[in-house]
């Protein structure tokens, strides 16, 4: 991700903008002056969300995982949800959907529901 700065001068006595040569401000004749830098780039925010449901054998129920990412092939903002519902005695079910962000849409590029047989289950 490149980043772009501006470096700006402004005169602190009269508020007019200045070139990086002016040391002494044409408008009022001050040599006091204002530097400022502008960055330019990109900020976001990444999320992570996991979750367990347990029953009163401790048995994990439900199992979740929730997230915001950077997809790694297409580079874009993308949504992640796995998710294991485990309260079924013969098998668990598992979903995993992913959305990304394309042209300020968001697209579902992979979407799944598979049932496993269960193992040792007892509820």
């Amino acid at each position: 991700m490149k980043k772009k700065s501006k470096i700006q001068y402004e005169c602190l006595n009269c508020g007019k903008k200045l070139s990086k040569n002016n040391n002494i401000c044409p408008f009022c004749g001050s040599k006091k002056r204002k530097t400022y830098k502008t960055l330019i780039g990109n900020l976001g925010f990444f999320s992570r969300l996991n979750g367990i449901a347990r029953n009163s054998k401790n048995f994990i129920l439900y199992k979740f995982k929730k997230l915001t990412k950077i997809a790694a092939e297409s580079k874009n903002i993308a949504k992640e949800l796995l998710f294991f519902d485990r309260t079924n005695k013969n098998y668990t079910k598992k979903i995993h959907r992913v959305e990304e962000l394309t042209k300020g849409v968001w697209k579902v590029v992979h979407d799944t529901l598979d049932k496993y047989i269960s193992k040792r289950r007892n509820l």
